[in-house]
């Protein structure tokens, strides 16, 4: 019985990063696939348990909102790329955001804007406490060391099997953190490309 929690966090957390877009709309829908990112929380959730017990609360905090930031980039990523067919300029897509959503306010009747409002406010807050109530179960099982054992178990077997099918590409997803960062760094690169002229 006390295995429930910490197995439907690692299950949660997985489809929080795991997930694809439903073409053409904003739903997403969940995969098999595993995260490299959650085998890496685990491991290092295992080691932090090992050698100081139970992380404090505000590293959990802290690696909740990491973990929600996540969840938002990934979002983001599979949505705009399934929307548009493109990955999003910053530099000539961000100027027409007040654009668009003038349209939407003067198409959408008030009370779908209103709900859009709230949805996008809280999505990420209710984000953030579902990662907050998982990573908390996972970082108490981690503390205990009889527990600790099964999680550096799992942690190692979805790490190492991901590592090896990716270098002989069996496996496309590289991880959601590489996916989300190299996102950025490619919007920000084309804002910036676009900005000072080629």
């Amino acid at each position: 019985m006390a295995w429930i929690a910490p197995v439907a966090s690692l299950a949660l957390l997985n489809l929080t990063v795991t997930f694809r877009n439903v073409w053409p709309t904003l739903s997403v829908r969940p995969t098999a696939e595993l995260s490299v990112e959650l085998a890496l929380v685990t491991l290092g959730l295992v080691l932090w348990g090992w050698r100081a017990g139970r992380p404090s609360g505000v590293a959990l905090r802290l690696l909740a909102v990491g973990w929600t930031l996540l969840i938002v980039g990934r979002y983001i990523g599979v949505t705009s790329e399934a929307l548009y067919g493109r990955e999003v300029n910053l530099y000539w897509d961000v100027r027409h955001m007040p654009s668009v959503g003038a349209m939407f306010t003067a198409v959408a009747e008030s009370w779908a804007v209103a709900a859009g409002v709230v949805v996008a406010v809280a999505s990420p807050l209710v984000l953030y406490a579902q990662s907050r109530w998982c990573l908390g179960r996972l970082a108490h099982t981690a503390a205990d060391p009889s527990a600790r054992r099964w999680l550096a178990v799992i942690g190692v077997a979805v790490e190492h099997p991901l590592e090896a099918a990716q270098r002989c590409g069996c496996v496309r997803n590289s991880g959601c953190l590489v996916e989300v960062l190299n996102e950025a760094i490619c919007a920000l690169g084309l804002l910036e490309y676009e900005r000072w002229g080629s």
